[in-house]
């Protein structure tokens, strides 16, 4: 049992007028749903994702030094994301998208590396390279944030929290927006030889499955933006994502 309005987890049953409160929230909404968990810790860093029964993910909570986010879509129709602690710098964490995406790779074919390019850190337009081991092809990647909307991070730097609250669809429009907004940046030639990866380490709201359904509608879209391909990476092993094929 869940609560509805929050998606914490309560202990209780009954009918509407016999239930304590959500502890969280004070909410009496509840909602019965089917769940699996994975988690991970890897030193001071502990994830968890949950899915329905049909393996669509629903939630996802992540906390490390310096920060933690929670992202759920429990609420009928809303998605909903905290995210405390540090804003981001630059492409911070880049290394590790690249090493999660070289990893979904690795799992259907030839094994591949990811590896911070020379440039990396500068204005210019590689973050990394996917090298395939025991061959010479090399992807160019290009890392940005899968949330590029007014003043996310932003707010995160000076409250040190960020909520937001929005439709599967307004999640997938800022997946669009940010992809949109990179494609801006660079010329026709560049694009066609990067990879484009949107971050949703820190905001994962990007990676649940209503909103991945949601971003499905704008497929051509991505593939229009003229880049080799536009991933979305989130801060777990398994979700990482296409968006334009």
């Amino acid at each position: 049992m869940i609560c509805g309005q929050c998606g914490q987890v309560v202990d209780d049953e009954g009918d509407r007028t016999e239930r304590e409160p959500c502890p969280n929230c004070g909410a009496r909404r509840r909602k019965h749903e089917e769940k699996l968990v994975d988690g991970i810790r890897v030193g001071d860093y502990l994830g968890a994702v949950g899915r329905d029964a049909s393996a669509e993910t629903k939630f996802v909570d992540e906390s490390r030094p310096g920060g933690k986010s929670h992202s759920a879509d429990d609420r009928d129709g809303i998605v909903d994301e905290r995210v405390s602690g540090d804003s981001p710098t630059h492409e911070e964490g880049a290394l590790e998208v690249c090493q999660r995406l070289a990893r979904k790779w690795s799992q259907s074919g030839p094994k591949w590396r990811a590896e911070l390019a020379p440039e990396s850190g500068t204005n210019g337009p590689t973050d990394c390279v996917l090298r395939r081991q025991g061959g010479e092809e090399t992807y160019s990647v290009q890392v940005t944030r899968a949330v590029s909307g007014p003043g996310f991070f932003e707010a995160l730097a000076h409250d040190g929290e960020r909520r937001e609250s929005a439709s599967p669809e307004g999640a997938a429009e800022r997946l669009w927006a940010a992809a949109e907004k990179k494609s801006r940046s660079y010329s026709d030639a560049v694009r066609r030889d990067h990879l484009l990866v949107l971050d949703a380490s820190r905001a994962p709201a990007g990676v649940l499955g209503s909103v991945l359904a949601a971003a499905a509608e704008r497929r051509s879209a991505f593939a229009g933006l003229g880049f080799a391909q536009v991933w979305v990476v989130g801060p777990l092993a398994g979700l990482v994502h296409r968006l334009d094929g």
